[in-house]
């Protein structure tokens, strides 16, 4: 009997042994970088256990939350490493691993990863049940994989089916998430029609739920868009219920100004350029004095929209000499062309013909740059009509037929732009 108390006695400390030793290998593996000579001597130390203990090892390095290309390399390096040792469950989590990591390697922008991604769901799907919780998860990641190879119409109804599972399920926080990545992709296609409803729904439901960040991503979106789609009084309705952290933050200042500038009520536009004026610094300092000359060429107030336009100019003298001293070019921001081209407008309509083609002049490069967005697409054509007609009152024919050349360039592609979404769309709806 004492024999037998004996052996148990061992045993249980060779256990506790063993059971030691994998948690202080386990703990030095978490915090060794996996990019390491270090990690790489526990590595070798973990290829030489059993292969039960070898995939799970692998399995917890591959959570690891890497912010690098090497690193999350090499985590799929060895998944792949133990996939064919792996069966039943630990292969089903290997696999729902690998698809992960392709996941983030694909935001990376790694080439091939997408189709690898997709590939191993597909392996899941037919070869293994899922529980909810992981077919949600393999949905979204799928979702995401599909949109990169462009099939926008399979990753919408991904997300709708999710919606409306999160739906009857009753997970919120699920359905906010959701309801952003659908609306999301709605703006890239710049059908606010749709994309509205779902942001609102989702600050609506932040709200009921005291989901800070839901309320604070989804306000943000909800003013930066209600903006852009000409909703200027409901822009600025959210703005003053959102709370003071997001209130403050300068882009959504930029939106409330422009609400302000569309709404014809440049005084209030000035309370908030004034303040940020005299905290900011640097090229936001350009921006808001170009902002500000905006609001005075609104009113017609030439001298004033004249002093801030110059500051603005000086600032950028100053940054461009700075970097000029280090061997770099600085080109003209493109927050001078609206300013410039409206006061060259204004200058021109007082008989001021001198200072308006300067004005012009210098949003020239600006109206002829190459842009990719329809908002700056639809100024650089707004800006280039006007420099032509000026041109051809003030008998620069030459100059004006080459500015409508631009013109009619930039529209076309501004119209070929807005015809490839409208079918995008379409095929969404």
């Amino acid at each position: 009997m004492k024999n037998l108390y004996l052996f148990l006695f061992l045993f249980l400390c060779c256990a506790c042994s063993k059971s030691g030793k994998k948690e202080v290998m386990a703990k030095e593996l978490s915090k060794k970088p996996i990019l390491s000579a270090s990690f790489d001597s526990l590595l070798s130390e973990v290829r030489n256990l059993p292969s039960q203990d070898k995939i799970a090892y692998m399995i917890q390095i591959s959570y690891r939350n890497e912010e690098e290309i090497g690193g999350i390399q090499k985590q799929e390096q060895l998944l792949m490493e133990v996939l064919p040792l792996s069966s039943g469950k630990k292969r089903k989590e290997v696999l729902l691993q690998l698809v992960t990591i392709y996941n983030n390697l694909d935001r990376f922008g790694v080439s091939g990863a997408d189709l690898k991604g997709l590939k191993w769901i597909e392996m899941l799907e037919t070869n293994h049940s899922l529980s909810q919780e992981e077919e949600w998860q393999v949905n979204e990641m799928k979702a995401l994989l599909l949109n990169e190879r462009g099939n926008q119409e399979e990753f919408l109804s991904i997300w709708y089916k999710l919606l409306r599972q999160y739906r009857e399920a009753d997970k919120p926080e699920e359905i906010g998430k959701c309801l952003l990545t659908i609306a999301k992709h709605f703006v890239m296609l710049e059908d606010y029609d749709n994309a509205l409803p779902l942001y609102e729904e989702a600050y609506q439901l932040a709200v009921e739920h005291e989901f800070v960040d839901l309320q604070k991503s989804s306000g943000i979106m909800l003013i930066k868009h209600l903006c852009e789609a000409g909703y200027y009084s409901k822009s600025l309705e959210y703005y003053n219920q959102i709370s003071q952290e997001i209130a403050s933050n300068s882009s959504m200042q930029n939106e409330i100004v422009k609400n302000y500038m569309e709404l014809n009520k440049p005084d209030s536009a000035r309370i908030y350029l004034s303040k940020r004026l005299l905290s900011e610094e640097g090229s936001n300092k350009i921006v808001l004095n170009c902002m500000m000359a905006e609001t005075y060429i609104l009113e017609g107030k030439e001298d004033s929209a004249s002093a801030f336009l110059d500051r603005a100019m000086i600032s950028y003298d100053e940054k461009s000499n700075y970097y000029q001293r280090k061997g770099k070019n600085v080109v003209l921001p493109n927050c001078f062309l609206s300013p410039c081209y409206l006061f060259a407008d204004l200058l021109w309509k007082s008989g001021k013909i001198q200072q308006a083609n300067q004005y012009y002049t210098i949003a020239e490069p600006l109206m002829k740059d190459i842009v990719k967005t329809p908002i700056r697409m639809e100024l650089q054509i707004k800006a280039l009509t006007n420099f032509s007609s000026f041109c051809r009152e003030t008998k620069q024919y030459e100059k004006a037929l080459d500015l409508l050349a631009r013109r009619d360039s930039v529209l076309q592609t501004y119209l070929e732009f807005k015809a490839k979404n409208d079918k995008k769309i379409m095929q969404n709806v």
